[in-house]
């Protein structure tokens, strides 16, 4: 049963008063935080600056400043290590970043993302190497100021990458040589088995774990459900088949209460008997795991029976090598050069009534031929891949759909290259995953909601339509926040106190022309 949650005047009042002085507070802590940093700067020059510049002498340094610092904080020396490393990256080659921090604008959270992400980016101070750096800083910043950590990580990521791109198919082919799978020994007769592998397949074997693990829960009566929805799939701008990826969540209402550490813990009968009827979706998931492993369970064979994991990777026409009339036409029309007319639901163009386009053959350098502008190749909730597996996975797609985005990466069409309804194909290449400010779980698991509802008078169209989870649909009709939508899609969040909040479409940030 829901309840609507509207507040009253006096709870307004002291809601308002309570996080206008929480904000005061938070950014009296950003500040302390970037000072703090600075500090740890001054103390790591003076501990590692040896005369006679021994090497040794400098590594002994800092393991002493490492230590005299987790014994003032109380914490571990891993913790310490963590802390002053982001303390000299920030100092020494993200400098802007650290001046945001202390503005108030980012979160020590932002930074490590900032400094993390863009460490392969610290080697060298040539002119080159700084420039990329400083290209880099200024890109991830604009996002920063506008995302959460957990939703700038890929993206930081893939503007890394961009800065090294010559390396990244190298680096992806050393990674995948090193992949293994771990066992470690757990408490309570438990134990984590870890497999390292590319993050392709890891997205895709988890994928099919999760919707097998649904599809068991719903036979068998398994406590709770699970927000789903039909995944969609893009390719040429954008590849994707759909994946319910390592963020998914179940829905609150019915899931049992979380236990010790934010865990569910399990429901129980009269007795006190873990009640496997009523197993929380995280315990059916590794159960399917188990039994597809261990060919244990005929009904999870069943439940296991086409169902094939899914991923939703964007790939830009650039990467494969694609020229579309709809990308001409968008160009001529910036350009001045001429008109664009395609509809903004994507009408199918003369080359989606014959079929994809073909991807051009390589060239004799190994170069693709056709396809200008931004290249991007992302598996969506990890980051950038390389683009030789963008290809693969685009080449073996079953489903996709063009995109054309202008040079601002504002979503223009969707070229038709499957039988999908074409508002729900717009929606979902736009939107990625929910539109609520720093939620991530994908389209397919969301519901696609009118910003206006239908019965007031909102249109069925793409200007008021978006992607909401399922608690963030309920929160958005059962409380006192407000939300509106801008003709470019992103969406204006009021709070109840009046505090407003926007959420950009995931497909501007990635397909944005660099500067």
């Amino acid at each position: 049963m829901t309840t609507d949650a509207h507040f009253l005047q006096t709870q307004l009042e002291a809601i308002d008063a309570a996080i206008t002085r929480f904000e005061a507070l938070e950014s009296q802590r950003r500040r302390i935080e970037a000072e703090q940093l600075l500090v740890l700067g001054e103390a790591l020059d003076a501990a590692t600056v040896v005369p006679g510049g021994s090497s040794g002498g400098a590594e002994l340094g800092f393991r002493s400043l490492r230590m005299e610092l987790a014994t003032a904080m109380h914490e571990s020396e891993h913790t310490t290590e963590r802390l002053l490393q982001t303390a000299y990256d920030a100092r020494r080659s993200f400098p802007a970043a650290l001046q945001a921090l202390g503005a108030g604008e980012i979160s020590m959270g932002h930074l490590r993302v900032v400094t993390s992400e863009g460490a392969p980016l610290t080697l060298g101070d040539g002119e080159l190497e700084v420039e990329k750096r400083e290209r880099y800083e200024r890109r991830v910043l604009e996002v920063a100021r506008q995302e959460t950590p957990n939703r700038l990580r890929p993206v930081a990521r893939r503007l890394a990458a961009h800065e090294q791109r010559e390396s990244l198919e190298e680096q992806h082919e050393r990674a995948v040589a090193q992949r293994c799978l771990h066992l470690v020994e757990a408490e309570d007769g438990m134990a984590d088995l870890i497999a390292h592998l590319p993050a392709v397949d890891a997205h895709a074997i988890y994928d099919r774990v999760a919707r097998i693990a649904k599809k068991t829960a719903r036979a068998g009566g398994a406590g709770g459900s699970v927000a789903g929805g039909a995944g969609g799939g893009v390719a040429g701008g954008a590849v994707a088949n759909a994946s319910d990826g390592p963020n998914a969540q179940p829905v609150a209402a019915g899931q049992p209460h979380p236990g010790a550490h934010g865990a569910e813990a399990p429901p129980r009968t009269d007795s006190g008997q873990v009640n496997m009827a009523r197993r929380p979706i995280a315990a059916v998931r590794v159960d399917v795991y188990r039994d597809l492993l261990l060919g244990a369970n005929d009904d999870t064979a069943t439940a296991a029976d086409g169902v094939a994991g899914r991923v939703q990777v964007l790939v830009s026409e650039a990467v494969l090598g694609l020229r579309s009339p709809l990308a001409v036409a968008i160009e001529r029309s910036e350009a001045g050069a001429g008109s664009w007319e395609g509809g903004e639901t994507g009408e199918t163009s003369e080359a989606a009534e014959t079929g994809p386009p073909r991807f051009a053959p390589e060239s004799d350098d190994g170069s693709e031929a056709g396809g200008g502008g931004e290249r991007v190749a992302e598996l969506i909730g990890y980051g950038p891949l390389a683009e030789g597996i963008a290809r693969r996975v685009a080449a073996e797609a079953t489903a996709w759909d063009l995109l054309a985005v202008d040079s601002a990466g504002n979503l223009r069409s969707v070229d038709r290259y499957r039988p999908t309804p074409a508002i729900r194909r717009y929606l979902g290449a736009r939107d990625q995953h929910c539109r609520a400010p720093g939620c991530r779980v994908p389209t397919h698991r969301c519901d696609v909601d009118h910003t206006v509802a239908a019965e007031d008078g909102g249109p069925t169209s793409v200007e008021n339509l978006a992607h909401l989870c399922r608690g963030h649909h309920m929160l958005k009709h059962h409380s006192d926040w407000r939300v509106e939508q801008e003709p470019n899609g992103t969406m204006v969040w009021t709070s109840p106190t009046g505090r407003t909040h926007r959420d950009t479409p995931a497909s501007r940030v990635r397909f944005k022309r660099a500067d």
